[in-house]
């Protein structure tokens, strides 16, 4: 209830009546004749004012002027209205305004009342004055809330009222403050499991009894129907909240027994309230005070933006999946097993996320069953790597131990680890209710004469290395290039193979075929490009996942005579010292003499590494980085940061979860859920991940999500762990 008190009593002149214009006021005319007083035509002017919700605010001043050829006489009564239309009433806690009045000696008296529910306020008129005197108030005080549109005061005498005749009267109701909240979820974040509920706010005012806080919980949460236990609270004022819940609508009210001290920082804590599904932090678009005291149950404060904690699958127990053979390619039909802490949904699903080695092309739409689910139909389908038992009008089933096989799974077929399986239930819309994201990984081994399950059998090892061109190479645009490699240092066989080339020392890459034979060679046609410096990258694949890379010496394209090594000036023999102007090569690292700033030379730029883990990415150690005099770094103009290598560890920025794919010139690309980084990098994965300062997020552009490990090709020989950066 907000409490603004303005109270004066100030009486000033009233102007006397001349005797015209008592006659006038009267209605006696000039021929002698009585006429008959016309009705008010009162007009009302004013300064604009602007409502403030959750605030009080003086209007200073209404002045009711022109009444016309009537008079006003101590039998009349002056009201001053605000519309229905408006989400506001005068403060009926002001018992006294301050008027001004024309120069009589009668007043209008200062102890003034309300009608219509505060609406009205009304003036007793002790005196008898005329149409060319006026009356002022100032110093009345308004309760507003909510929202409203621009309208106009009325006023009126004997019950006619008039619309205000000037613009300037126009009062203007803006929305109603925004609430500083939180909601926070302690053990009940993971779904399923108890834990406290804590609403966190300021009140940018203060609450009266009865007044109400309510706010609608997001669709991943369970609200309790009825009373809702109130653990603690530490708001102040005194006033204790009780709090009760609508299921069907996920409605929380918090009523109040008291005040609520305005503008103090506390929270209410809530027991009772569960997560149902996994769902990421998002808002409460609706948290509102309401107050009773404001006019029925008004609201008077809102946050739309009212953070609530993300929510997380609840943790299955007892999960496996086991292969019916581990022979590399062979199929199978593998046995699935897991014990859930939430019951799953009669239209629910059970999914198996297999590692990537694994096809899963052969998996038919009845080749998944659950034994221990009862009732109803089921049907499998497959995505990516994910097989998807779907359920239709079964029974609920209770939290338990469940079983289930699939028919048809093809082993990986290159020996060695599986990686992490993934086993996860959720309901009708696909959102995680529990999960496993890290299920134990199986070993699959070549045929042979020994047993399938024999540990002594070796894991197969892959290679891949380029023999052309080589560094006395050079092209012009368009000439035919033929690259050449060979696959056969490792053991295992190597599907296909991916090249790109780059031409900045490998920082960036551009590709040239994707998944071409590994017949050996590749004819490709040199690109419109003059550099001194390429470079051709080969990756062995297996169409899923990098298994090798190799990198070629550098050759030229477009530039000839620059490339070779007869006319190429080595980077030791570049003059470095104050006053020379001959530029080092693009790709070699320096600094100034008296900085620890690391350059990397890109033509005529020199683009700094903001931190040692960043250069790491690029070198092993600080050999490589030549040391110039501070005057020659004014050859160079600064350029762009230097971004880490791509595919050479994860990221995230400082203080935000969400970790991303590095990929060619600094696009990043989300990885949607942890068991599909468990999927692509192993259970090892946030030992890959760097944190990067924000400093640093606008040099990078944004791909496509991940949603499946077939959406990007990583290359384990080539990424590097956090602490590997940082002991370098």
């Amino acid at each position: 209830m907000i409490d603004a008190r303005i109270s004066s009593a100030t009486i000033t002149r009233l102007k006397r009546f001349t005797a015209a214009g008592l006659l006038a006021a009267m209605g006696f005319l000039g021929t002698g004749h009585f006429a008959h007083a016309a009705a008010p035509q009162g007009t009302l002017t004013g300064t604009v004012k602007t409502l403030t919700a959750g605030t009080t605010t003086p209007i200073n001043a209404i002045k009711i002027t022109d009444f016309g050829t009537a008079e006003i006489t101590n039998t009349n009564d002056i009201k001053i209205k605000i519309p229905s239309t408006v989400n506001a009433k005068w403060d009926t806690s002001d018992t006294t305004a301050t008027l001004t009045q024309p120069a009589v000696t009668g007043v209008v008296n200062t102890t003034v009342t309300y009608a219509d529910s505060g609406r009205t306020l009304i003036l007793d008129v002790t005196t008898s004055f005329a149409n060319s005197e006026f009356v002022e108030v100032s110093g009345l005080s308004y309760i507003p809330f909510a929202a409203s549109s621009a309208v106009a005061l009325t006023w009126a005498i004997d019950g006619a009222t008039y619309l205000a005749g000037n613009a300037n009267t126009a009062l203007t109701v803006i929305p109603e403050p925004q609430l500083t909240s939180s909601i926070t979820l302690g053990g009940n974040s993971v779904v399923g499991t108890a834990g406290s509920t804590t609403l966190l706010l300021t009140p940018p005012f203060a609450l009266a009894a009865n007044d109400t806080i309510v706010w609608t919980m997001p669709t991943n949460i369970n609200v309790p129907q009825g009373a809702i236990t109130v653990a603690s609270q530490t708001l102040a004022g005194g006033g204790v909240f009780t709090c009760t819940g609508v299921n069907a609508t996920r409605v929380i009210t918090c009523t109040t027994d008291g005040v609520i001290t305005a503008d103090v920082a506390g929270n209410i804590v809530l027991s009772g309230i569960t997560s149902i599904f996994v769902a990421v932090t998002g808002n409460v678009a609706d948290l509102t005070i309401n107050s009773v005291t404001a006019g029925s149950g008004a609201d008077i404060a809102l946050d739309t933006t009212t953070a609530v904690t993300a929510t997380t699958a609840g943790v299955m127990t007892s999960t496996n999946v086991v292969p019916g053979g581990t022979t590399v390619g062979t199929t199978n039909t593998a046995t699935v097993t897991f014990t859930t802490v939430n019951s799953i949904a009669a239209d629910g699903n059970v999914k198996i996320t297999f590692g990537s080695g694994f096809v899963l092309t052969s998996v038919a739409s009845t080749d998944m069953a659950c034994s221990t689910l009862t009732g109803g139909t089921t049907a499998t389908t497959v995505s990516g790597q994910t097989v998807i038992l779907t359920r239709t009008t079964g029974d609920v089933e209770v939290a338990g131990a469940q079983t289930c096989t699939i028919a048809h799974v093809i082993n990986p077929v290159t020996a060695g680890t599986t990686g992490t399986y993934t086993i996860s239930t959720t309901n009708s819309a696909d959102a995680i209710v529990d999960s496993d994201a890290a299920v134990t990984a199986d070993t699959m081994f070549a045929a042979s004469g020994t047993s399938n399950s024999e540990a002594t059998s070796t894991p197969l090892t892959y290679d891949i290395a380029l023999s052309a061109p080589d560094v006395a190479s050079a092209y012009d645009a368009g000439d035919a290039i033929t690259i050449t490699w060979s696959t056969n240092g490792g053991t295992g066989a190597v599907a296909a193979v991916n090249l790109d080339y780059s031409t900045d020392g490998g920082v960036t890459f551009t590709s040239i075929v994707t998944g071409t034979t590994n017949d050996g060679s590749y004819i490709w046609t040199a690109p419109s490009i003059s550099a001194q410096s390429v470079t051709i990258r080969a990756q062995a694949t297996d169409l899923l996942t990098v298994l090798d890379t190799d990198t070629s010496d550098a050759f030229s394209i477009g530039t000839e005579a620059e490339a070779t090594e007869d006319t190429e000036t080595p980077v030791e023999d570049v003059d470095t010292t104050a006053g020379s102007t001959t530029l080092l090569p693009t790709g070699t690292y320096f600094r100034g003499e008296s900085w620890s700033t690391v350059y990397y030379v890109d033509g005529t730029t020199r683009r700094p590494f903001l931190d040692a883990q960043t250069f790491f990415t690029y070198a092993d150690n600080f050999d490589a980085v030549i040391e110039t005099s501070d005057d020659y770094l004014a050859n160079f103009t600064i350029g762009t940061p230097m971004l880490p290598k791509a595919g050479t560890v994860l990221v995230k920025i400082q203080s935000v979860n969400n970790v991303y794919v590095l990929g060619e010139d600094g696009e990043l690309r989300w990885i949607t859920s942890e068991a599909l980084a468990v999927s692509m990098y192993g259970g090892v994965w946030a030992d890959y991940v760097i944190d990067v300062p924000v400093t640093a997020w606008g040099h990078f552009t944004f791909g496509t999500d991940i949603t499946s490990i077939a959406d990007v090709a990583v290359d384990l020989t080539i990424i590097q762990t956090r602490n590997a950066l940082n002991s370098k």
